[in-house]
């Protein structure tokens, strides 16, 4: 039983579109910022992993303005902001089932208006927990069915509904903090997405 993202990830995003304000998210800073408040047991309890989620492409702003109003006009400066447009138009699912399997798509947008779509299948662990981090173990196949095994930081939000996800970009934006930041999807909208574009499950 294969789980079907790809089919209605397109729902999902609509579903949740106006909602990706990266700095909103948490009630705890910019995205990807570690607070260095020691978290509760309740508030701990609802940092799970387990369920859909659904995000973009997020670089810090403000950092990346004041680096491209610093260059001069020229190559440099335009192939700049072509990978920074190319990160932020990623989006992209990750379901994390609780028997450990894995699923998820990713698609992005290159600077010739190409949509390139990625995705994945394959199993997670937990292999390390930091308060409101966890580093999570992913063996995935590709479609290629080449596999790759990785090792990714997960940065939950105060509200355990938000997460960043720690990615390797492109180097010339190591200094914008690349990540993934997603949101869990609701029941509700999964229920929404299933009506629209047909059932998760292959059955």
């Amino acid at each position: 039983m294969r789980v079907r993202i790809t089919h209605w990830m397109a729902a999902i995003f609509l579903a949740l579109a106006g909602c990706w304000s990266a700095t909103a998210l948490g009630q705890s800073g910019t995205a990807g910022e570690v607070s260095a408040r020691v978290y509760g047991p309740q508030e701990l309890a609802v940092m799970k992993l387990d369920g859909i989620w659904a995000g973009v492409g997020y670089l810090d702003q403000e950092k990346l303005t004041k680096q491209l109003e610093s260059m001069p006009e020229g190559d440099a400066k335009e192939i700049l902001m072509h990978k920074a447009g190319t990160f932020l138009s990623i989006v992209a699912a990750m379901e994390f089932r609780a028997d450990g399997q894995l699923e998820t798509d990713m698609e992005i947008t290159g600077e010739d208006g190409e949509v390139v779509r990625e995705p994945t299948i394959g199993t997670w662990k937990i292999i390390e927990v930091r308060d409101s981090r966890r580093l999570v173990e992913l063996n995935e196949t590709l479609d290629d069915k080449s596999e790759r095994s990785t090792r990714q930081l997960i940065q939950f939000y105060e509200d355990g509904q938000h997460i960043a996800v720690v990615i390797e970009s492109d180097p010339a934006l190591a200094d914008f903090n690349p990540l993934i930041v997603m949101e869990r999807v609701p029941a509700e909208k999964i229920a929404k997405a299933e009506a629209a574009h047909g059932p998760k499950f292959d059955r």
